[in-house]
């Protein structure tokens, strides 16, 4: 999967940078060696350099191919502690015991390699080390920004994912809007009211709020308690036999919302409310000063628990529960309360993330 994200460089230009790095230091070592014994190197000291990288270079691949990837990553650390503690001091006997001082005291004699101690051998085992650690910290510091590209490209594309089906759960709501409204329109016309006509530019100022008002993840609480309220007085001309209690405490400005998350549920109510027995419609909105929104709404019905509980759940809740579930996260608490003759509703979100 990492492939599908990043672009590697390609094998040769891997092959290229590790030659590179070798080559300065090789070229480092030249020259150290060089102010050390206060002469030119011979070919032969230039040589051994080589041999001794040769060595080096072994212990440090044996540790980016098989230590870093069965112990490190495997967070067996002690153990990959160890592992490059004896692969450094064995490098070190290894180039004392068979390059530095053999090469020295067969070609070269002026070498500063001109005995074999313990002190060479630390020397070497100490370089080992050090080449190792450079290494493994350029190896993982190279993979933490690999993991991080894959890690910011599949956050991108979970959030695009996210976004397409938040604009989708959305793009429902409004012809469910509009289907609901129109009915009631219909039932107006066929009664030949003459409220039609206000209805019909109600809604087109809630569909132009809808179209072009809505396009955002957001929008201020104060539009959006605007259009509740539109919205409610539509439906008010339709139920005019059903005592209605709508009341906002608090203050929305500069506060914002989801748009048309609220909506649903207090349509819900309007569409469930009974029509006999005392019938009520509840709604109250409460802003508090830390940011905390409350939607509380309340319907009479006169229908058993378990047909309510039916009933109740249409297309319009189920996506209301779905965007404040993607939208909010754990930020909100959404609660249904049924019984035979009452129906309720409560909503909080803190807005204030």
């Amino acid at each position: 999967m990492t492939k599908d994200f990043i672009k590697y460089p390609n094998k040769r230009t891997r092959i290229l940078y590790h030659l590179f790095f070798w080559l300065c230091s090789i070229i480092v070592w030249g020259f150290s060696l060089g102010v050390a014994a206060g002469t030119k190197l011979s070919l032969n000291t230039i040589v051994l350099i080589f041999a001794i990288h040769s060595f080096i270079a072994l212990a440090v691949y044996i540790n980016l191919s098989l230590l870093i990837k069965y112990l490190f990553k495997n967070k067996r650390f002690i153990t990959y502690a160890i592992s490059i503690l004896s692969t450094s001091c064995l490098t070190g006997i290894l180039i004392t015991t068979t390059l530095a001082y053999p090469l020295n005291f067969i070609f070269i004699k002026d070498s500063i390699f001109n005995k074999m101690s313990f002190e060479v051998c630390f020397n070497f085992s100490f370089f080992t080390l050090i080449y190792i650690f450079v290494s493994s910290f350029l190896s993982l510091v190279r993979e933490w920004f690999v993991l991080k590209q894959v890690s910011d490209k599949l956050v991108a594309a979970e959030n695009k994912r996210l976004e397409f089906e938040l604009n989708a759960l959305k793009s429902q709501i409004n012809p469910h809007f509009l289907f609901n409204t129109l009915n009631n329109i219909y039932a107006l016309a066929l009664d030949k009211s003459d409220k039609t006509p206000d209805v019909i530019l109600k809604l087109s100022d809630l569909m132009r709020y809808i179209i072009y008002e809505c396009n955002e993840k957001y929008v201020f609480l104060d539009k959006e308690l605007n259009f509740i309220n539109n919205f409610i007085e539509l439906q008010k001309i339709r139920h005019n036999r059903t005592p209605i209690k709508y009341e906002i405490l608090g203050d929305s400005a500069n506060w914002k919302i989801a748009p048309l998350l609220i909506e649903p549920l207090i349509e819900n109510a309007f569409k469930h409310v009974s029509i006999n027995n005392n019938p009520f419609i509840n709604i109250t909105i409460k802003i508090s000063d830390q940011g905390v929104f409350e939607l509380n709404i309340s319907n009479s019905c006169d229908l058993n628990e378990e047909n309510q509980n039916n009933k109740n759940k249409g297309v319009g809740l189920e996506n209301v529960k779905r965007r404040l579930k993607l939208i909010y996260n754990n930020n909100y608490k959404l609660e249904e309360k049924i019984s035979i003759n009452e129906y309720k509703i409560e909503l909080k979100i803190n807005l204030n993330i």
